[in-house]
């Protein structure tokens, strides 16, 4: 099992009251003692959670919740202006002794509200202390201990990640150096968990109720990366929500608008049908008519030729008349009176025919004036329809303007000058274009910034999970390091064959703290080669003699060996001899001289004991006699010349006597012939005298030299069976010899065999030393991931940029548009000021007609002018030929007068006869002149017809050309319509005019008596009345040019969709195809949404997570039913599924069974099961989320629907009386009123302890299990808190507790250090005695 960090000792430099104090703990606890005031709190507090998470604010600090007393308190007091502090707290691992410390700095003025910060964490080895090896927080002068600033803190600690200047980055540190949870929020509820533990007497402030609530949320739901593909699934599925209710409401107004358009549409083509069949039957007449005339002008032709031949006859016929009345009249006054009475009648008719004519002219002039009068009218009622139709325009421009809010706008019709206002209108319309431009801008700026901060979104999402990923990776970093140190902690064990001493071990400390890569690696490898070194040079050492020792024994044994075979290869052994000895021997051989050893050529005397004779041939061995050359007499002159090059010695009798007591020695009996032993023998004495004696006690004399041997072994070489005995003796040496150096040669080989193994077990040891490797591959991958979220945090800063930018150009945008809009009351959108400009021009063609129509009136009003003139005028002509009438009329009457005296003379008889002739004659001659006069007429009257009925015929056929004309025209005008007009049915392959016809026919009955601006106007209310199609730019646009006197131009309605004008019934068309896109893409949204809940991982997680806290559940209740108090109070815990809310929702077992399903083995129905269950949630919470002011995000919608605490419920069980057969009773708030303190306290802390063990659960595997609690188990009698105790210790936690009352001191607690603080009468000073119980006794410790 992996260690666990263990809370060692906590310390204080120059905070509150204490100038450098420390509080160490005793396996992981201590209990702080003293009454209201001694700082207990304040000590318990300042550490945790402050220590744990470095939050400033007040409320984090109390642990009643109070904001009273800030930070700066602490570190000024009442009278220091400038304070700098520092708290600790050091973990341990003991088992191999291992550290890590949290400090951190503070700094306060009393001119600044704001308290500076700093944070590190030491775990290279390094410790808070005063020592020379120790990490100084302070530096002493005297008695005092002064703080050292932030930059000489950091400057000794180094560079390196574990130092912080933020709160947050404090608290991330600390949960990855200590803690190791995988996210932040599970850190932040282990700490909410722990504030709410060190509330002081629990059970005054809390219910069974609300410890229900905090199990639940000590549990641990879905993380916010699980639910990101859901809520953002979620969120897209309420955009396109949103954008189908939008769609839904504008198709709805757009199909009641259609309707009206419809109605619209109809009457156009049915009027445009009606106007070209009229003109049809026109044509038709007008062909007709010039048929008709045709054959008028072919009969006056015929009539006109008849006409001419009577003329010529009746003009025959006046000229005989004419004669015979020029015979008659000569002679008679007849003639003159009939002349006269013919010119009276003559002038009569032409009195008649100028009154007639004056009459003619005066009913002329009379039409003419009735004509102008007519005219006169109607330019006045032209005046009060142009009138009528300016106030109806100006009603319709303020109309206008109501919407527009045009400033110029006039107030007055007789205000309205288009010419005036024309570089007004001008200005307006370009601001309003240059606004709608910017709205624009600024509505393209604002999807940019969405897009941008969407991106920053995403970017930021993403340097989350690099950062949390890089955090991972620092903390198998950390872990890595802390698991190479323990490892190499392990070889400081004298027990290893690879020991480190302590000095090494710490100096690897250091290099796995500091560990980067090849630097570190390369001198972790001189320690561990040094030690290596230190460990091998032994072994080395030893190994290098025993290999000389078996080096010298092997030679010695080779010597001995071939010691022997030498010795197995003579008959006979020399005595030891030099190698120059055996050089000259040689050469004396090879020269032939003869030659003998002395030993030899003599031999003992048979009775001489043999420790004599060892003596004696140990005598003449010391003074070089028992191997000297005997040479014959005459080689002995040649000796001086020949030892000079060959270095021996030879016996010489020269300047020698005979002894008085010769040696016991013999020659021996075979003697060559040239060696007079006898001789040389005589001379040898046993008696100390002479130049050559060895007395029988080993003392000799050798001419100057004298001495004494010892006998080391019997004689063998004197004598031949000493010799011979000597041999055997010396082989069987040799052999003693070479079996004893064997055997030395083997232990040498077996010694040498153990430093071998020995050097094999260190250097296997040493090759099986704690390697970087993993480290370094952790480091790689932290670099990775590093690089990863630098990578992320540039594609980050990047984004921030461009939304600064974009955010720029937005404000930029905004302060060019605020003047331009300033006193404008539309909706801050480019449509509707596009919708304005469109508008303005609309004012502006209205405002332009309006004047144009002034000008009409006013030209209309002059025309009653000229009107009213001309009828004066013709008043007067009218008068004027009226008199000329009557002056006229009054000479006729003159004229008759004289006729009828005429007449009275020509009545007489002869007169008569005379005249009856002439009569006659000139009746001839009259009706002569008459037909004459009436075929000229005819013929002029033929003729003035001709003349007539050509232009006239000319005249119609040029009316049925026009007539024609004007039939195509508004046949194409017609055909126009159905062609190209908006929602009309198109050319049939039925004639033109038979779908004319029926168009017309199609007109509706209520609309038939109605004008075009009678529809419009109605099509225009429905238009204002449709208010949710504004955002589409809905307005209506001139189709079809414009034709005097026709109707061929009409409305249509446009709107604009995704940057296209549309007609409305192509706009409902895309509306609608848009609607099923958005619906199928809602559709698909909420599959990918419960496809994304089914899918294997969050169904594993939540399984996972259930059956985790099932588990944990269980774990505890059986903790707490084995937990006996003293009382008979026995509690339990039962986490039981919740029942389904609604019908779609499945019970809390069933949905368990379907989510431990193999998805592989998941059928279709099953699936289905799960997507009813958690739409229902999902819809349950969005609707709840409604009713609320504040409605819930996406997040905490998907949040609520997967939190799998909400479907279940803790309840708590209790038994009383210690029966095991009780039945057990659901521990209700009602029940829970009833218990005394202690019973409220136990049924508190059992259950918050099992949440506080949970909460460690999804920690590191070395995370310390810590809590603190202030005014510990207040209420518990004391029968019971070693229970509680107890418990505390089953569940592993280490504490710092405080209480006036407790000790702690109970056999359940094996050790505990006790501080107990006096601070009599809020003295400037804490005493702090200290105490340690051992778990037997509890001792006062010395300071």
């Amino acid at each position: 099992m992996q260690e666990r960090w263990r809370m060692n000792k906590l310390g204080f430099v120059n905070f509150w009251l204490y100038d450098w104090e420390e509080f160490p703990f005793s396996e992981g606890r201590l209990l702080l003692r003293g009454e209201n005031g001694a700082g207990k709190s304040v000590t318990t507090q300042s550490f945790i959670p402050f220590m744990l998470d470095g939050d400033l604010r007040p409320y984090r600090l109390d642990s009643f919740g109070s904001k009273d007393r800030k930070m700066s308190y602490y570190l000024l007091g009442e009278d220091k202006e400038e304070s700098t502090g520092y708290l600790y707290l050091e973990f341990i691992k003991p088992e191999h002794r291992l550290y890590r410390t949290l400090v951190v700095g503070l700094r306060a003025r009393r001119s600044s509200s704001s308290v500076e910060f700093w944070g590190f964490c030491l775990s290279d080895g390094r410790r808070i202390g005063a020592g020379p090896e120790d990490f100084a927080l302070f530096e002493t002068k005297g008695s005092q201990h002064i703080s050292l600033t932030r930059q000489e803190v950091h400057n000794r600690f180094g560079d390196g990640e574990n130092w912080v200047e933020r709160g947050s980055d404090y608290k991330q540190m600390v949960n990855r150096m200590l803690f190791g949870c995988a996210e932040m929020e599970q850190y932040d509820r282990l700490l909410r968990l722990l504030i709410q533990l060190r509330k002081p007497k629990l059970s005054k402030d809390f219910s069974p109720r609300l410890v229900q609530e905090i199990l639940n949320a000590s549990l641990q739901p879905l993380s916010e990366e699980d639910i990101a593909p859901m809520v953002n699934s979620m969120e897209k599925m309420d955009t396109i929500q949103h954008r189908l209710e939008a769609l839904g409401q504008s198709l709805q107004e757009a199909r009641q608008l259609r309707n009206e358009y419809t109605r619209y549409n109809q009457y156009m083509l049915g009027k445009k049908a009606h106007y070209y069949l009229a003109a049809r039957q026109f044509t038709q007449q007008r062909q007709a008519e010039v048929q008709s005339l045709e054959d008028k002008v072919t009969l006056t032709q015929q009539a006109l030729e008849a006409a001419r031949a009577d003329h010529q006859e009746a003009e025959q016929q006046v000229g005989e008349l004419s004669r015979q009345l020029e015979v008659l009249r000569e002679g008679s006054d007849l003639d003159n009176a009939v002349r006269r009475k013919e010119e009276c009648r003559r002038q009569a008719a032409q009195q008649q025919e100028a009154v007639a004519r004056e009459q003619r002219e005066e009913q002329r002039k009379q039409n003419a004036l009735d004509a102008k009068e007519r005219e006169r009218l109607q330019a006045e009622r032209r005046c009060a329809d142009q009138q009528e139709l300016l106030q109806r325009n100006f009603r319709e421009l303020a109309e206008q303007n109501e919407e527009l809010c045009y400033p110029g706008h006039p107030t007055t019709l007789q205000a309205v000058d288009f010419q005036q206002e024309q570089p007004t209108f001008g200005h307006f319309a370009a601001q309003l274009r240059k606004v709608a431009e910017l709205l624009r801008r600024k509505a393209e700026a604002l999807q940019r910034l969405d897009r941008y901060q969407q991106d920053q979104d995403n970017a930021a999402q993403a340097l989350r999970h690099a950062q949390t990923e890089w955090e991972e990776a620092r903390r198998t970093v950390g872990t890595m390091r802390d698991a190479l140190s323990e490892a190499f902690a392990a070889l400081e064990e004298p027990t290893q064959s690879f020991c480190l001493r302590h000095g090494e071990v710490t100096a690897l400390f250091a290099q796995i703290t500091a560990y980067e890569g090849l630097a570190q690696e390369q001198e972790m490898q001189k320690i561990l080669n040094g030690a290596l070194q230190r460990l091998s040079m032994p072994l080395v050492q030893e190994h290098t003699l025993w290999e000389r020792q078996q080096t010298d024994a092997q030679q010695q044994l080779n010597e001995l060996a071939a010691h022997r075979k030498e010795l197995e290869s003579q008959k006979e052994l020399p005595p030891p001899r030099s190698e120059a000895v055996e050089s000259t021997r040689a050469y004396l051989r090879e020269r032939g001289v003869p030659y003998a050893s002395f030993y030899e050529l003599v031999d003992f005397a048979p009775d001489l004991p043999p420790e004599r004779r060892a003596l004696l041939e140990a005598q003449l061995a010391d003074t070089g006699i028992l191997d000297a050359l005997v040479l014959p007499a005459e080689a002995l002159e040649e000796m001086p010349e020949l030892l000079a090059q060959h270095p021996d010695h030879f016996l010489c009798r020269k300047d020698l006597s005979p002894a008085a007591a010769p040696l016991p020695l013999r020659p021996e009996t075979e003697l060559p012939a040239w060696a007079d032993m006898a001789g040389l023998l005589s001379c040898l004495s046993e008696e100390p005298e002479g130049n050559a004696w060895f007395a029988t006690d080993g003392r000799y004399r050798q001419g100057v030299l004298q001495g004494q041997s010892v006998a080391q072994q019997p004689a063998g070489y004197i004598g031949a069976s000493a010799r011979r005995a000597n041999r055997e003796r010396q082989l069987a040496a040799l052999a003693r010899q070479i079996e004893e150096k064997q055997q030395e040669l083997k232990e040498i080989q077996a010694r040498l065999q153990q430093i071998k193994t020995a050097q094999q077990q260190l250097q296997q040891a040493y090759e099986a030393r704690p390697t970087t490797a993993d480290l370094a591959v952790a480091l790689d991958l932290a670099a990775k991931q590093r690089g990863e979220v630098e990578r992320r945090e540039r594609t980050l800063d990047d984004c921030a940029q461009r939304v600064q930018r974009q955010q720029k150009q937005l404000a930029d945008l905004r302060t060019g548009i605020l003047p331009l809009t300033r006193g404008l009351p539309y909706e801050q959108d480019a449509a509707t000021y596009e919708q304005m400009v469109d508008l303005c021009e609309e004012y502006r063609e209205q405002y332009r007609t309006i004047s144009e129509g002034k000008e009409k009136l006013e030209l209309w009003q002059s025309r009653v002018l000229d009107l009213d003139q001309q009828l004066d005028a013709l008043s007067e002509d009218l008068l004027a030929c009226t008199e000329r009438i009557r002056r006229q009329q009054a000479e006729q009457r003159k004229t008759k007068a004289a006729l009828e005296e005429l007449e009275r003379y020509l009545a007489q008889p002869e007169v008569q006869a005379l005249a009856q002739k002439l009569e006659e004659l000139n009746g001839a001659l009259t009706l002569a002149q008459k037909q004459y006069h009436d075929t000229d007429t005819q013929i002029q009257l033929r003729q003035n017809d001709l003349d007539h009925q050509g232009p006239d015929l000319t005249r119609k056929k040029r009316d049925l050309e026009n007539a024609i004309g004007d039939e195509e025209t508004l046949r194409q005008i017609f055909e126009e319509e159905l062609c190209r007009g908006p929602g009309q049915p198109g050319r049939g392959e039925e004639p033109l005019w038979r779908q004319a016809e029926a168009a017309r026919d199609h007109i509706r009955q209520n609309d038939r008596n109605l004008g075009p601006e009678d529809l419009r106007t109605s099509l225009e209310k429905n238009m204002r009345i449709a208010s949710t199609l504004n955002t589409y730019r809905i307005g209506i646009q001139p189709l079809f040019s414009s034709e005097e006197g026709r109707l061929r131009s009409r409305v249509c309605i446009e709107l604009y969709l995704d940057g296209q004008r549309l007609d409305l019934l192509d706009f409902i068309r895309r509306l609608e195809g848009q609607r099923e896109a958005e619906e199928q893409l809602l559709s698909r949204e909420d599959r990918r949404l419960f496809e994304t809940i089914l899918n294997q991982t969050i169904i594993t997680k939540l399984s996972h997570r259930i059956n985790s806290s099932q588990e944990w559940t269980q774990r505890m209740s059986g903790i707490m039913e084995q937990l006996n108090t003293s009382m008979g109070l026995r509690f339990s815990l039962v986490w039981k599924g919740k029942p389904a809310d609604q019908q779609k929702e499945l019970d809390t077992g069933e949905l368990l069974k379907l989510l431990r399903k193999d998805p592989a083995l998941m059928g279709d129905a099953d699936r289905q099961k799960i997507t009813d269950h958690f739409r229902a949630k999902i819809n349950r919470a969005r609707e709840r989320s409604q009713m609320e002011a504040t409605p819930a995000t996406y997040s905490e919608l998907m949040r609520e629907a997967l939190d799998f605490r909400n479907w279940f419920t803790f309840r708590l069980f209790y038994q009383k009386g210690g029966a095991e057969k009780q039945a057990k009773k659901e521990l209700t708030d009602s029940a829970f009123n009833s218990f005394s303190g202690g019973e409220k306290a136990m049924a508190m802390y059992v259950p918050l302890f099992a949440a506080l063990a949970a909460q460690y659960i999804p920690a590191g595997k070395e995370a310390p299990q810590l809590m603190a609690l202030d005014e510990a188990f207040a209420g518990v009698d004391e029968t019971n808190i070693e229970s509680m105790f107890a418990l505390v210790h089953e569940l592993g936690f280490d504490y710092i507790m405080n209480s006036q009352a407790l000790w702690g001191c109970y056999p359940a607690v094996s050790s505990l250090n006790i501080a107990e603080l006096w601070r009599p009468q809020n003295a400037q000073i804490v005493t702090v005695l200290r105490y340690h119980w051992d778990g037997h006794v509890r001792r006062l410790e010395e300071s």
